[in-house]
């Protein structure tokens, strides 16, 4: 399956849409008076209300959190990137002075 997927993405070939039909509860071609099929029917409709659900969840989390989480992050590493370049720039002091220093005792 990864090769496949490699190669698609080499042959720049669009990405296949999700298929939800496995989650999709069809009730044409239920018989209604097999019981068995109606256990498999209601089966399938638990499964698509709790991935509906899930949905909904990831949806509402990812519009409350995912930004922000994002737009901190960014910040966060901002604030480590210019303490970086500080630190950066008293080691490269450090060196020159040093090199001074040695140049003088030559």
């Amino acid at each position: 399956m990864t090769q496949k997927e490699y190669r698609r993405v080499l042959e720049r070939r669009p990405q296949q849409p999700f298929d939800a039909k496995r989650y999709e509860a069809n009730l044409k071609n239920i018989n209604k008076s097999d019981i068995e099929s109606l256990k498999k029917f209601k089966k399938q409709c638990e499964i698509q209300h709790e991935y509906q659900t899930n949905r909904a969840i990831n949806l509402e989390l990812a519009l409350k959190y995912g930004k922000q989480a994002w737009l901190v992050h960014n910040e966060q590493s901002s604030t480590v990137l210019t303490e970086c370049k500080k630190h950066l720039e008293s080691l490269q002091d450090d060196v020159r002075q040093v090199n001074l220093k040695r140049m003088e005792e030559q």
